[in-house]
């Protein structure tokens, strides 16, 4: 399998954890500029009545929610790309697995072997395509990379495969359903 591995999981994790971390980031800027705004005060006896500190209050109140603000909208930028990108692996998904199906359907027919008894093995369809000349050596070891890639992600394991994987796969399950049809003609 490829080395360009993709959790999506652990892609959100990470991006939840930098959003925390600037919010605590941006919170302790807050603190630190109220506490050297109240020590110039200190330091320079500068005398404020009530009215002055509440407009201070206030103003750090609101320095305050635009940086939280800003945070929250980045945490919704991060999740709609989260979304995003789950909705793109769930799509190759699918779209590898309609495929799967439609090459074991196809690959049955064209060798007309009989699936009443249940099931035909998959690797005797692959073989038998090979042994025929249907398929070459290239696209039968394409193929088996491909059913690998089926079955991690039939089974549960997506985050095992990288999208290049699904991809690759794809392109050879396209490319031996292309040879078949041209062989049956």
């Amino acid at each position: 399998m490829s080395q360009g591995r993709f959790s999506v999981f652990s892609m959100r994790n990470r991006n939840l954890q930098a959003a925390v971390m600037r919010t605590y980031g941006l919170l302790g800027l807050i603190v630190s500029l109220v506490a050297v705004l109240y020590f110039v005060l200190k330091k320079f006896q500068i005398t404020i009545d009530s009215t002055d500190a509440i407009i201070l209050t206030i103003a750090a109140s609101g320095a305050g929610l635009f940086f939280a603000s800003r945070v929250l909208i980045e945490i919704y930028k991060q999740k709609e790309i989260y979304d995003t990108e789950i909705s793109k692996i769930e799509n190759l998904v699918h779209s590898l697995i309609r495929s799967w199906s439609g090459f074991e359907e196809e690959g049955a027919h064209l060798l007309d072997i009989d699936g009443d008894s249940g099931p035909v093995p998959i690797r005797r369809i692959m073989k038998e395509l090979s042994a025929k000349k249907i398929i070459d050596s290239k696209m039968l070891e394409d193929l088996e990379f491909a059913l690998k890639v089926r079955n991690n992600v039939v089974h549960g394991l997506v985050d095992e495969v990288g999208r290049k994987d699904i991809v690759a796969s794809l392109d050879a399950i396209a490319e031996a359903r292309a040879v078949m049809a041209q062989s049956s003609r």
